[in-house]
């Protein structure tokens, strides 16, 4: 055991925070992409407060969550964390734009949006945002609904979306590097298909209860981790874990 004392060298904005990032990459899988996920928790192990996931984040959080898009080809999320979240299509940083170009990645992240019942609610945002167009990411034999005419269209699994069968597409796209953002239970369908490379966990120093808990939607696992990283924006604690050999 080993007491980690608050020291280090002070990370100053994004700019800096998507530095250490970068610099600290693993290598990409060569039949899929490299897939990490980034998600907020309180200390009792709820994921929202007040049915948002931002009422638990801080300045840090906030700064961890641009650089790790900032490094991501794509940017996966379930349509109920786009539908109540509000999300907007990702967009070019200024901080980043030279690093991806030297990668050959586009100025910003495309989002995919998994969903069986492809519902985004009323007028979304991502429909007419600037930015990359997103995809919706669904089951085959469905069709986009007129309201979300504009998307682009991803046909993946036959009961539902099969999240192999979606990074295998995404592979040969010239996807590199995914961050899933949530929710559970994508994050859920990507831990039961052992898909997950890096697990970024942001604790928040709060006690929140209700029933939104569990990270994983309640799925069953069995995946062991290493801790990697240990990041401090005050009293919230931003952890990164990955995987570790069976």
């Amino acid at each position: 055991m080993e007491q980690l004392l608050a020291s280090g060298v002070p990370l100053e904005d994004t700019a800096e925070v998507f530095g250490v990032l970068r610099a600290d990459r693993a290598p990409t899988p060569t039949a899929r992409p490299w897939v990490s996920t980034n998600m907020v928790m309180s200390a009792d192990g709820s994921y929202t407060s007040d049915g948002l996931s931002g009422a638990l984040s801080s300045p840090g959080d906030k700064q961890m969550f641009m650089a790790l898009r900032a490094l991501s080809d794509v940017v996966l999320a379930g349509a109920s964390t786009v539908r109540k979240e509000k999300y907007h299509r990702p967009r070019a940083q200024e901080f980043s734009l030279d690093a991806r170009r030297q990668n050959g990645q586009e100025p910003a992240p495309t989002l995919v949006v998994v969903s069986r019942s492809m519902d985004l609610g009323t007028e979304p945002p991502i429909l007419t945002d600037d930015g990359p167009v997103p995809f919706m990411a669904h089951p085959r034999g469905m069709t986009l609904p007129a309201n979300l005419h504009g998307l682009d269209d991803l046909a993946v699994g036959d009961d539902g979306v099969d999240m192999i069968e979606l990074m295998s597409a995404f592979h040969s796209r010239g996807v590199r590097n995914v961050i899933c953002e949530g929710g559970p239970h994508l994050l859920g369908q990507l831990a039961a298909d052992d898909l997950i490379d890096e697990y970024n966990l942001t604790l928040a120093p709060t006690l929140v209860g209700g029933p939104d808990t569990g990270l994983l939607g309640g799925l069953g696992v069995g995946r062991s981790f290493h801790l990697h990283r240990v990041l401090r924006d005050g009293d919230h604690l931003m952890l990164c874990y990955r995987r570790s050999p069976l």
